[in-house]
């Protein structure tokens, strides 16, 4: 008897849950907003049943009569031009999200939440149909004793002009092409092609006039396929018009680089660990939980004389532990290390590491890595929030 009592509730709830949403789809049809945030930009409106607006719904505000409705509209006016202006950025300049996201933080503008912007949230405003006045629903499924799945496009329920736009469809079409773009990879001919073609118009090939030409292959693409751009370099046969010192040198740093991270991975998976290297940031991921940035560097020279060396903590992805290695110019061997955790260096800023022969670290200091590796095999993940900002002793 429970047995069937099971079932039969079990076949109710999916005949409710059946008819809930064929409910939301009805609504959607007709322009309403079914469930959600509205977005940055928008705001919910609540309509009385004639299509009367009587007024917006704040946050965690919900209708109170049966036959009233919501529908989305443009929000604050400062709101919406903002959102206008990031859909501008994105499609007239040669910028990606990342671009928009650090400016709109330089410039002290908080994201909805009040926290500041990240790349993700600057991508799911430019991705989102309502900013052109299109209402989408079910374009995620999950069921009673079903997974969470995406569903096609052509399962979507898409209503365009149910309310008014925030950006024009010209603006919204431009921005949508170069997202298609930037999504697609060009294979290794492609980017031979386009490097040539930078050549023939201006001579000369680096990274700032690759990142002018909209139509050059990104500098980050040419790395990830070729390891380094001096590898691109010799495969369409240009010599770059640098010091030949510094780039024997720069080659030589290059090499100890991936050679410190085989060595290191070697390790890591020999005592069990799941380790990805990504050749083009010099990143490592261990266990899915930990990276690390290893940087071979050897010293720079003042007035040709008074050597020292800096170190960078990256400001364009994210890392938890920061491996220098030191060594000589054009030499093979490595001569101590600083592991910098998360916190003891500035992003973006060079640090002076060395100066006269003393280290300006010296608490962080190593003479080889096995530190690193014991820490990584025996302290918990918890542990590197509790790293205070001046890093560890």
């Amino acid at each position: 008897m429970k047995a069937l009592k099971r079932a039969m509730a079990g076949e109710f709830s999916r005949e409710i849950s059946r008819k809930v949403f064929l409910g939301h789809c009805v609504n959607v049809q007709r322009g309403y907003h079914s469930c959600g945030p509205p977005g940055y930009g928008l705001q919910r409106v609540l309509v009385d049943v004639n299509s009367g607006v009587r007024r917006p719904l704040a946050p965690y505000q919900y209708k109170s009569i049966q036959t009233d409705r919501v529908i989305l509209a443009p929000g604050p006016p400062h709101e919406a031009a903002l959102v206008r202006k990031m859909f501008e950025w994105y499609a007239t300049r040669r910028t990606a999200a990342t671009d928009v996201a650090r400016r709109l933080n330089d410039f002290g503008i908080c994201n909805g939440a009040g926290r500041p912007w990240l790349p993700r949230n600057i991508l799911q405003i430019l991705r989102n149909e309502k900013y052109i006045g299109t209402n989408v629903y079910s374009q995620t499924s999950s069921k009673l004793d079903a997974a969470w799945e995406q569903l096609p496009r052509e399962e979507w329920i898409c209503v365009t002009s149910a309310f008014e736009p925030v950006v024009g469809n010209q603006l919204f079409g431009a921005v949508q092409r170069k997202l298609a773009r930037s999504r697609q990879i060009p294979s290794r001919e492609e980017i031979v092609s386009g490097l040539r073609k930078v050549i023939e118009k201006t001579g000369k090939l680096n990274q700032a006039t690759l990142r002018h030409y909209r139509s050059a292959p990104s500098v980050e693409r040419i790395m990830r396929e070729f390891g380094s751009l001096y590898g691109a370099y010799e495969e369409i046969g240009y010599s770059p018009y640098l010091n030949p010192e510094r780039s024997r040198n720069r080659y030589v740093e290059r090499r100890m680089e991936r050679s410190l991270a085989d060595i290191t991975t070697e390790v890591l998976r020999g005592l069990g660990h799941d380790v990805k290297y990504e050749k083009h940031t010099n990143v490592m991921g261990v266990d899915n939980t930990l990276r690390l940035q290893f940087v071979a560097r050897s010293s720079w020279l003042i007035r040709g004389h008074s050597p020292y060396r800096v170190v960078r903590w990256p400001d364009c992805f994210a890392i938890d532990f920061l491996v220098y290695a030191r060594i000589e110019r054009a030499a093979t061997d490595f001569l101590d290390f600083h592991i910098f955790p998360r916190g003891s260096l500035m992003p973006g800023a060079y640090t002076v590491v060395y100066r006269n022969g003393v280290s300006r670290f010296a608490d962080l200091r190593r003479t080889d890595l096995k530190s690193l590796v014991e820490l990584l095999d025996s302290v918990p993940l918890e542990v590197l929030d509790r790293v205070p900002p001046g890093g560890v002793a």
